[in-house]
């Protein structure tokens, strides 16, 4: 099996994609399974690698992926979870301190939802989306993790979101202008990519109509100083957080 994925790894120029192709197939490993694949199994494999070659993203091809160490389903309809956004959580997970309300906006695959109901003792969490093809997903993705998080429609530009102790956003922060450079833009939604002409419209919205006590937003790796200066307006104190590999990618807003 190593040979099969040190061959395919060449071919992927992905060792990690390899992986998870010959996992998802033989069911095991690459580096633990001893055995040789089968010819259903190799035709299988080189299937996938055919699609992945030709320009189809891994996770979709697969119909899942892992965030917080957690199983994901994703299909098209939604963004692939992200280990950037792991930051959110993550910073999410360090102000809570259990038992709180807490609405995650475009919440797309439920990732961070599911994610926060998952490791935040007693917290009530409500996922929401204007997609009512993410949001089946999403429901999906809760059943799958065993949690009871809540997914409903909402429209981050709609007049009220109702009060909550934490709301949570890794909302569309790609300019459409940055968008046309980039091949995302050709396999997952735009609809939960596209953040306006600067990138700045759903940050706007949602300083401008969050009722919490915390705001806790993903941003792009160039938005801080815009966005920060958006939660200013609103909240007493307001937190910049860089992810792994150092890039600015969250804001936590406060009063």
């Amino acid at each position: 099996m190593v040979r099969l994925l040190n061959s395919l790894s060449t071919r992927l120029n992905s060792r990690s994609d390899a992986r998870a192709i010959i996992e998802s197939v033989i069911g095991c490993d690459a580096l633990l399974c001893r055995r040789a694949p089968t010819e259903g199994e190799l035709e299988r494999v080189n299937a996938i690698a055919e699609r992945v070659l030709g320009g189809e993203m891994l996770a979709y091809v697969l119909g899942k992926t892992e965030f917080m160490s957690l199983p994901f389903y994703v299909n098209t309809d939604v963004l692939i979870p992200r280990q950037d956004t792991e930051t959110l959580v993550e910073a999410v997970m360090g102000i809570a301190k259990g038992g709180e309300r807490i609405l995650d906006l475009c919440c797309g695959s439920g990732c961070i939802a599911i994610s926060l109901s998952k490791y935040i003792k007693g917290a009530h969490v409500t996922g929401a989306d204007i997609s009512a093809a993410a949001l089946d997903v999403a429901r999906r993705n809760a059943a799958l993790n065993g949690v009871d998080a809540e997914f409903v429609f909402m429209d981050v530009f709609g007049e009220s979101y109702g009060e909550w102790d934490i709301i949570v956003s890794n909302p569309p922060y790609i300019s459409s202008k940055e968008l046309q450079n980039l091949s995302v833009a050709r396999h997952e939604p735009l609809i939960a990519l596209c953040g306006g002409d600067d990138g700045l419209d759903f940050y706007r919205a949602l300083t401008r109509t969050a009722k919490s006590s915390y705001l806790a937003m993903e941003i792009g790796y160039n938005q801080a100083e815009a966005v920060k200066a958006l939660c200013e307006k609103r909240y007493s104190n307001v937190e910049v957080i860089r992810d792994y590999l150092g890039n600015d990618r969250v804001i936590i807003a406060s009063h």
